[in-house]
């Protein structure tokens, strides 16, 4: 039954076969264009091809602060429900936190899906990678990775000033303690989420500070390592309808005028491009459906979350 379906060339089953291979294999050529990706999963523990003990091990630490994070920011706006300002200012933190969740939650239970489609992205990179084809493809990463970076860099920079929010009065506090001190005569400490009808501030305020620092990093890799992902999916299926654009445009070689008008099919080169063209485009077609499945439900409930 495998040997019949190889012969078929179906998709995908035409490369799982090989599938135990690719996944054991460096990967080269692609992974340049997709390390970015890489390392934000990695910390995650959700790159496909880390080892299981890796994958536990980081997802372990990454939730050992998130989990904690979330469970004060929402007992810190149930705390706070008498207090309309503070319980207003908490839920945006609260459905950051949903969102995040949604994500990784979906990212994990649909891992042999994402890690599918990265074989397929390499399959494609193996099969396609020649001449023009191979420069749509090099070009297509090399802007999906742009973007990559360039997307944790507007995330990160926009954290930045919330995070940087608390140590102000701490740095002004202790040049002078005329404004910045409270009637007690205590520096205000200020920290970035509402927790304070929960859990003692002062008492805990270095501890607080710190972990959340930590665990808001650790947000921030989950909200660039999941959509990047994403963006890397897409753009891979553009560059495989770039590339069937490419071939119809150049389905003939030359500007010969003497040929034959009616060849015999197996010696017809536009025909045949013409079948690799639909063969491609079925191809690409069952990739985006793939990427739908695997993400659908959880488009779906960031978007009610967000709306």
């Amino acid at each position: 039954a495998m040997l019949r379906r190889k012969e078929k060339k179906t998709f995908p089953s035409s490369f799982v076969q090989d599938l135990a291979g690719i996944a054991t294999m460096e990967h080269s050529t692609e992974l340049d264009y997709q390390r970015p990706n890489k390392l934000f999963l990695s910390i995650l523990g959700l790159w496909p091809f880390q080892s299981t003990a890796k994958k536990r091990f980081y997802l372990f630490l990454s939730m050992l602060f998130v989990l904690p994070q979330a469970c004060l920011q929402i007992g810190g706006m149930i705390a706070a429900w008498e207090d309309t300002d503070v319980f207003l200012e908490s839920i945006p933190p609260v459905t950051i936190d949903f969102l995040a969740y949604v994500k990784i939650i979906n990212f994990y239970y649909n891992a042999n899906k994402m890690k599918t489609l990265l074989l397929i992205i390499e399959h494609d990179w193996k099969r396609l990678g020649v001449g023009g084809e191979l420069t749509i493809l090099r070009n297509f990463g090399e802007d999906c990775r742009k973007k990559t970076l360039m997307y944790a860099a507007c995330v990160t920079g926009s954290m930045t000033p919330f995070m940087l929010a608390p140590l102000v009065p701490l740095v002004m506090g202790s040049i002078s303690n005329d404004e910045m001190t409270a009637s007690n005569g205590t520096i205000v400490r200020p920290l970035m989420f509402h927790v304070e009808y929960l859990v003692n501030v002062e008492k805990w305020y270095f501890y607080l500070l710190l972990h959340s620092y930590v665990a808001t990093m650790y947000y921030i890799t989950i909200f660039v390592a999941i959509d990047t992902m994403l963006l890397t999916y897409v753009q891979h299926a553009c560059s495989l309808f770039a590339i069937i654009g490419y071939r119809l445009e150049n389905l003939v070689e030359n500007d010969d005028l003497d040929v034959d008008v009616n060849p015999p099919i197996s010696k017809d080169e536009s025909y045949r491009n013409i079948i690799q063209c639909i063969s491609q485009h079925a191809h690409v077609i069952e990739y985006v459906e793939m990427i739908e499945n695997a993400n659908t439900i959880s488009t779906c409930l960031q978007l009610g979350m967000n709306a």
